[in-house]
């Protein structure tokens, strides 16, 4: 993370008995770390940006930052380079 690449995952999970998708994200930028946090239901991915929640937060501290992920839910076990397109 310190070269400036996000770290995170996403994953499929029911949330209030709704089956959603989740993604959760890391990255340190010049001016501290951004926290991303997305949530969709399934059931709406085809109208997403009508649909979705999604929030970012920039922290100058590290700790900040994931306590902010982890009140929405994140496993930092879970946090690895993203595959394909990243979400921040």
């Amino acid at each position: 993370m310190e070269q400036g690449k996000a770290r995170g995952y996403d994953e499929f999970i029911v949330l209030d008995g709704v089956p959603c998708f989740r993604q959760f994200a890391l990255k340190l930028k010049p001016q501290g770390y951004l926290a991303y946090v997305f949530t969709v239901a399934q059931a709406q991915m085809d109208v997403i940006e009508d649909c979705d929640t999604a929030e970012q937060s920039l922290y100058a501290a590290f700790a900040d930052a994931v306590a902010f992920l982890h009140a929405n839910g994140a496993d930092l076990s879970r946090f690895r380079a993203f595959k394909g397109n990243c979400p921040i």
